[in-house]
């Protein structure tokens, strides 16, 4: 993460997580229910990784959370974030959608759907 603090209060407004606990601004721990998410500082994490050192962030990453009331979600947060891919039902059964986080990482909130 470029900004912990920010990713915090990004996934804490957007996607209702809550602080667990903190290092200051070099690690932090999130929490949703049963979803658990951790962010270390880009910095921190070359320290530890030598061999990402220098990089350029990016790649092929989707984190997706598998989640109820999609569409309401979407609504809410569809002109506050970067909208990736529109909400969409799809072929293989769900209702689902794509933005970027603050870091320019994608998010994927989808819902199966009951027919």
């Amino acid at each position: 993460m470029d900004d912990v603090g920010q990713s915090v209060d990004f996934y804490s407004k957007f996607l209702g997580f809550k602080l667990k606990n903190r290092v200051e601004e070099t690690w932090a721990e999130v929490e949703n229910e049963s979803v658990v998410i951790q962010f270390l500082a880009r910095k921190a994490f070359e320290k530890e990784v030598n061999e990402f050192g220098g990089r350029e962030k990016g790649g092929t990453f989707l984190l997706l959370f598998e989640i109820e009331e999609v569409e309401e979600i979407y609504k809410k947060i569809m002109n506050l974030v970067e909208i990736v891919d529109r909400l969409k039902k799809t072929d293989y059964g769900t209702k689902e959608f794509k933005f970027k986080d603050n870091s320019g990482y994608i998010i994927q909130l989808t819902e199966r759907v009951r027919d």
